[in-house]
């Protein structure tokens, strides 16, 4: 037992540690790698990055993941990210971004998502769908609807009535430095 002890000693100085995404892609990228199970994959060509408000930095990531468990159902995510200074190298200040929340918001046999479209109002976040009709098949849903979304101490979505209230805007909660918890 002790040689085992020892053997996880010598190995604990070569586990790496992340660095902090530099990039939404990278943070998307970072995101994708944590929701895939081994046998899905991320359908690449999908992903759109919108940035409504450029003055907040705010990014809300689309992507599609597929084939979860080896089948071939695919869901649909939204994710947003916000960007937080890191420390200044040098003349020029770096940012990383870190993920406020995501949410699943669509799949095969449950609603279609543009991923082109979306409309940000405060804190609401209006998807545009398609629904299935009861004979709808499952490559088409027909039936044009909306999807809202909230962020506030998670992504997710509100009814009509929920959504009818009008909360503040997204903001980006306060931040943490390491030296906080020292």
């Amino acid at each position: 037992m002790l040689r085992i002890l020892r053997a996880l000693l010598l190995l604990l100085p070569l586990t790496s540690y992340a660095a902090p995404p530099t990039t939404v892609a990278e943070a998307t990228d970072q995101l994708v790698g944590l929701l895939l199970d081994g046998a899905a994959a991320e359908y690449r060509a999908a992903r759109r990055i919108h940035t409504p408000d450029p003055a907040s930095g705010v990014a809300y990531v689309f992507f599609a993941l597929e084939g979860f468990g080896g089948g071939n159902n695919y869901a649909a995510y939204l994710a947003l990210f916000t960007p937080e200074p890191l420390r200044e190298k040098g003349a020029t200040a770096t940012v990383r971004y870190r993920l406020l929340g995501y949410a699943w918001v669509g799949g095969k046999l449950w609603r279609d998502v543009d991923f082109d479209r979306l409309t940000v109002d405060g804190q609401r976040i209006t998807l545009q769908t398609k629904e299935y009709a009861s004979d709808d098949g499952s490559c088409c849903p027909s039936i044009a609807a909306t999807a809202t979304y909230v962020l506030d101490t998670q992504l997710h979505e509100v009814t009509d009535a929920q959504a009818e209230a009008k909360p503040p805007a997204i903001a980006s909660p306060p931040t943490h430095s390491p030296a906080d918890h020292q």
